[in-house]
This record gives C-alpha cells, sequence and structure tokens, in this order.
C-alpha cells in the first residue's frame, strides 16, 4: 500500500512546503529587522529578504556586498530544494 501512494505522499509533502513558506513570508517580511544575532528564540532577527532589501539601500560598499552574500545564499537555499525535488521526482518515475 505504500508503494501506491508514495508519488502522492511526496506531492503533499511539497505542496505543504510551499505553503508553509507562502504564508510565513508575508509575517517575515513585517516582523521588524535587527542586525544583531538573536540569542534566544525569542529576540527580533533579520530574515533575508529582509536583510538584503536594508543592506542594498545602505550607502557603505561593505554592507552592499553582505546584501549580495545573502541574496547570493537565499539563491542557493532555493537551488537547493529544487533539485532535491527534481532528484525525487525522477525517482519516483523510475520506480513506476
Amino acid at each position: 500500500m505504500l508503494r501506491s501512494i508514495r508519488a502522492g505522499l511526496l506531492t503533499a509533502i511539497l505542496l505543504a512546503f510551499g505553503r508553509a513558506i507562502g504564508d510565513v513570508a508575508g509575517v517575515l517580511l513585517t516582523t521588524g529587522f535587527s542586525d544583531n544575532l538573536p540569542k534566544y528564540i525569542d529576540e527580533p532577527a533579520a530574515t533575508l529578504p529582509l536583510a538584503i532589501f536594508f543592506q542594498l539601500s545602505s550607502p557603505i560598499p561593505e554592507v552592499q556586498g553582505r546584501a549580495y552574500a545573502s541574496a547570493l545564499v537565499l539563491t542557493i537555499i532555493i537551488l537547493i530544494i529544487v533539485v532535491c525535488t527534481h532528484i525525487l521526482q525522477s525517482k519516483q518515475k523510475n520506480r513506476r
């Protein structure tokens, strides 16, 4: 039975992951911005999109460099998610 529901289960997990990211994105962009690393879970912290936005608007070249590094990290995270999804999808097609 697990073999027959595997493709649907993978699709459900990916849809749930996308939904969670979409629902949380608005909250993360409006929670505020802090350059300090949080020591506790309830302290404010910078989200990557918001950090990129604020750092790119800075006139200091070093801060803008951090923004480009943050953008690269965000791009790599998304790339890893997409590649893992394609690998899992190709494994599912080969098993059919």
